[in-house]
């Protein structure tokens, strides 16, 4: 054991931090594209509050209310972590979605490059312009098997 201590020199403190570093530039150089159903969003009071949430972390995507409702952010990974948790909460949380929300989050991505514009927009109870937007956008195929599926 002696002689391998050369080799292999006990992990410091700053090793460990660096490493913790590492992983929290991961966690913000990353980026994802989150797709969420539910099976409806009507209470304007929550459509605005997630189009606030959404903002705030700087994601871009959109969010179609009605029946159902669609949610599709795209930023870090962190910052889509931390929508969903917001989000999701609870019925005794304001705005909160149930426990249960978080089962609707259908799919994730990770991708090299943005592809929605940066500032998250609430488009109006149409599935047809949000399929637009996604062909235009080049995520067609993943608006089909996350959102679609459902239909």
């Amino acid at each position: 054991w002696e002689a391998n201590k050369s080799i292999h020199p006990p992990i410091s403190e700053e090793m460990l931090t660096a490493q913790d570093d590492c992983d929290t530039a991961n966690e913000t150089t990353i980026t994802r594209r989150c797709w969420i159903w539910v099976h409806h969003i009507t209470n304007s009071g929550r459509l605005k509050q997630i189009v606030t949430e959404a903002q705030t972390l700087n994601l871009g995507g959109f969010l179609k209310g009605g029946y159902p409702g669609v949610v599709v952010v795209e930023g870090t990974s962190a910052s889509c972590d931390e929508f969903v948790m917001r989000i999701k909460g609870n019925k005794s949380r304001p705005g909160g979605f149930g426990r249960n929300w978080g089962h609707h989050v259908r799919g994730e991505s990770t991708v090299d490059v943005r592809q929605f514009p940066e500032l998250f927009q609430e488009l109006e109870d149409d599935m047809g312009k949000l399929g637009a937007l996604c062909r235009e956008f080049d995520v067609e195929d993943e608006f089909r098997n996350f959102i679609l599926q459902h239909k």
